[in-house]
């Protein structure tokens, strides 16, 4: 049997040497594609606003903005409708009882129709980031 000579040695260690850099290599330009999909804007956009809307304090007050203006635009309504013309004191009388018992409804159900638009936002955000998922072969 031959021993290996310093210049079969040397020979090897090259090549492990190159295989080292290329995989090297094929990291750096995943990496790299990956900070330059961070930074386009429409991704720094919707990354922003997924952490706004992400936060507990933020949907709390969306939440309940929201149902705020649910409930008056109902109420709006159902004034508008009690009230057209020609005026007369039973519909007033009506409309008076009809905004009072969605009031007491809206108050009495405001925890389930909370969590029902919390549950609405977060269908609509998963919903839109499950098919964004984005990966890329990168080749020498």
């Amino acid at each position: 049997m031959r021993k290996p000579d310093a210049a079969d040695q040397l020979k090897e260690q090259i090549l492990q040497l190159e295989e080292r850099r290329s995989a090297e290599m094929k990291e750096l330009k995943e990496q790299l594609y990956v900070a330059y999909e961070s930074l386009k804007p429409t991704n720094i956009i919707r990354k922003t606003l997924h952490d706004i809307v992400a936060s507990h304090d933020v949907q709390t007050d969306f939440i309940e903005a929201m149902l705020l203006v649910v409930s008056r635009f109902i109420s709006k309504k159902i004034a508008d409708i009690t009230t057209s013309p020609p005026p007369n004191m039973l519909k007033q009388l009506l409309g008076v009882t009809l905004q009072m018992a969605f009031s007491s409804l809206a108050a009495k159900y405001s925890d389930h129709m909370k969590a029902l638009i919390s549950s609405m936002l977060n269908l609509l955000l998963h919903k839109h980031d499950n098919g964004k998922e984005e990966t890329g072969d990168l080749d020498e």
